[in-house]
């Protein structure tokens, strides 16, 4: 893993240029961890683990593709496109975003206890930088056991919109209606 970013500072010097290497070669595995990899043992479960050496905690896992197995939301009043829940083990909370994708426009279908595979993530107002961790999860397949979206694996079609296995008209119409969502006044 290496972390790409500015460094929180964006004068030019900092910027940096991402070039592909190799294309279609899908994601990695997902790295299986726990909430205790992440958050520490104070009696309120909200403290971070933050390892400005990077060999540990939160920091070793941002930006790589993470599973944690067995968790259940505290509640569900967020599920939607761009919501914010809290998962549980039972012991400790971790905060999850909800991607754009449109399986969250579907009511939440996940058993009691489910997986969730998705981007370890960081957005932090805090000028520490220690904080505003959370498991950025881009779609959700409808599974109904595990919060991911798997559609790299079946091998969906570049193109293919609606993971249907065909590119039709029904991936043009997805497609000019997220277009649509952009046009000011409609």
């Amino acid at each position: 893993k290496l972390n790409v970013n500015e460094q929180h500072n964006v004068i030019p010097d900092n910027d940096f240029i991402i070039r592909l290497v190799e294309p279609a070669v899908g994601l990695p595995e997902p790295e299986v961890i726990t909430l205790d990899d992440v958050k520490g043992d104070d009696e309120q479960f909200d403290q971070f683990i933050f390892d400005d050496t990077r060999e540990s905690g939160c920091e070793l896992y941002q930006a790589r593709l993470v599973r944690i197995n067995n968790v259940q939301f505290v509640n569900t009043t967020n599920w939607g496109t761009n919501g914010q829940l809290t998962i549980t083990d039972g012991n400790k909370t971790f905060p999850v975003l909800l991607g754009l994708g449109r399986g969250f426009e579907q009511p939440c279908n996940l058993a009691n206890t489910f997986d969730i595979i998705g981007i370890f993530d960081q957005e932090s107002g805090y000028s520490d930088y220690t904080n505003g961790y959370r498991i950025w999860v881009p779609n959700y397949d409808g599974n109904g056991l595990v919060l991911t979206d798997r559609a790299y694996r079946r091998g969906n079609l570049r193109g293919d919109s609606v993971n249907d296995g065909r590119i039709d008209l029904l991936d043009l119409a997805a497609l000019a209606g997220d277009w649509l969502l952009d046009v000011p006044g409609l």
